[in-house]
């Protein structure tokens, strides 16, 4: 699920970044925001509701992060190639 709200975020990142009126640093800063608040809100709930709190848990959490976003590359170079910039940009981010 936390991959899903990234996903969301780089890809209308990079959705708006072939569309010069729509692209910037604005949209850029409120999409990671975005994704931020709600992968913050999702562990919240999900620790209130019993389960293990993922924000304990960073290293395995982006372990399992970074295990998803390498199937991502592979699923979209097979079947959207057009999307490949998505999974690749956080790739980068989970390896910086």
């Amino acid at each position: 699920m936390l991959r899903s709200f990234e996903y969301a975020a780089r890809f209308l990142i990079t959705k708006a970044g072939s569309v010069p009126s729509e692209s910037g640093p604005r949209l850029e800063t409120r999409a990671h925001a975005w994704a931020a608040r709600n992968r913050a809100a999702f562990c919240r709930g999900y620790a209130a509701g019993g389960g293990p709190d993922p924000a304990a848990h960073s290293v395995l959490i982006r372990a399992f992060e970074f295990e998803k976003a390498v199937y991502e590359v592979r699923y979209e170079a097979q079947n959207r190639p057009a999307w490949l910039a998505v999974p690749l940009k956080s790739l980068a981010h989970l390896t910086a």
